[in-house]
């Protein structure tokens, strides 16, 4: 009865904390979309405005016993896997989603707009797409939403359900596989260190990856191609191993109110 009662809890505390997310940044974004001059700016810069704001709003939702920035296990070592990890698989990942050849599988186009995505200056989407997205998303799907299902859930069933919902939230396909696949390794990553920071470490350097790639378009034909796919599987493998052999577990707590 007990065992009910929490995961109950635990279940009503995510479904909180998500709604306060999903009305902070509804009610941000109305309240920018309807003040002249603001109205007209990039809706990337709308978007890290709400996205901080509601990442904000959360932060009252978790309680101290639940959240941990500290590595505890050799932290150096483990933020420098966590960085080659990042790289690595971005790099890989996007790499090996750009050779599907998905206009002739769904005869349309999938892939965003990225002319509308990056079309404001490097340092704001910067900004925007290194700092602002990484520190609000990781809170809500690691530190709320991974956190409080592997309280009452095995490993793998958290790992595919945050991912699964992080993929859902990009908005289309190819963002979806994507954001989905690298999920996995976030997830992962907060489970091998205790710590929401090195997951936030993570998803701030494959994002700052898919930047400069973007803006130096011969650094990106080298690292999407066949070579660096190769070193790339080599840099995931030994940074897996680094972070397994000095994993540090995600605590289980449980909350005792809601």
């Amino acid at each position: 009865m007990d065992k009910k009662i929490n995961i109950f809890k635990i279940l009503f505390a995510i479904c909180g904390s998500v709604g306060i997310y999903i009305v902070a940044y509804l009610l941000v974004i109305s309240l920018l979309a309807g003040i002249p001059g603001i109205k007209e700016m990039h809706t990337m810069y709308l978007n890290a405005v709400a996205m901080a704001i509601a990442a904000g709003a959360i932060v009252f939702t978790i309680r101290k016993e639940e959240i941990a920035f500290k590595i505890q296990t050799k932290p150096f070592l483990q933020v420098i896997a966590v960085v080659i990890l990042a790289y690595a698989s971005s790099a890989f990942f996007n790499f090996l989603l750009g050779m599907i050849p998905w206009h002739t599988i769904f005869e349309h186009d999938v892939t965003p707009d990225e002319a509308v995505f990056f079309g404001i200056p490097l340092w704001a989407r910067m900004l925007c797409y290194e700092v602002v997205a990484p520190i609000s998303e990781e809170l809500l799907f690691r530190q709320v939403i991974y956190k409080r299902l592997r309280m009452i859930s095995p490993i793998w069933i958290a790992v595919v359900i945050s991912a699964g919902l992080f993929g859902l939230y990009h908005g289309n396909l190819l963002q979806g596989i994507y954001a989905f696949i690298m999920g996995i390794f976030l997830a992962l990553v907060y489970e091998w260190t205790g710590s929401v920071l090195a997951p936030i470490i993570f998803h701030m350097v494959a994002n700052h990856l898919s930047d400069i790639t973007y803006e130096a378009e011969m650094l990106g034909n080298v690292v999407y191609s066949w070579p660096s796919a190769v070193v790339a599987i080599f840099l995931m493998a030994m940074s897996l191993y680094i972070l397994l052999k000095n994993k540090n577990k995600c605590s289980k707590n449980t909350l005792h109110s809601v």
